[in-house]
């Protein structure tokens, strides 16, 4: 089992055929669409977001995300939002997701964040309860797309 960090500004971005791997991840998971290896690095090349992969073999069944946002109102102290957690079916159950959170929780802390975030569907308030996350006022959002 390997864990791997992605900073794309400061440690290079996934391998081709791990992009592959997690873009077929995401499509399992969320259904999202799928990008080209380079619109993928376009996209994400900032030292404000890291990527997470939990390989197992030569396979990665878990991923989670962590971005970086300041705030004005916290004299621009930091705040990390967590997205894109998800493991392969096969492989739910054995912690994997859960300990790529504690690793983007304790970046955030080395960062300086005064708070981690995330949105969930009702489904998954009891994993992310569970890993001390507490359910607080609503999440709102407008889909553009």
């Amino acid at each position: 089992m390997l864990v791997s960090k992605y900073n794309p500004k400061f440690d290079g971005c996934l391998h081709v055929q791990q992009y592959k791997q997690l873009s077929e991840l995401y499509l399992e998971n969320f259904n999202a669409p799928v990008l080209t290896y380079n619109e993928f690095v376009d996209r994400i090349n900032s030292d404000d977001v890291t990527i997470y992969t939990f390989e197992v073999g030569d396979k990665v069944v878990a991923t989670a995300s962590g971005y970086l946002y300041p705030s004005l109102l916290h004299g621009g102290q930091p705040r990390m939002q967590i997205e894109n957690v998800c493991t392969r079916k096969e492989h739910q159950g054995n912690g994997y997701a859960s300990h790529l959170i504690g690793l983007l929780i304790e970046l955030a802390e080395e960062k300086g964040c005064y708070k981690v975030s995330l949105s969930c569907s009702d489904k998954n308030l009891d994993f992310y309860q569970n890993r001390g996350f507490k359910q607080h006022e609503h999440t709102m959002r407008i889909d553009l797309v």
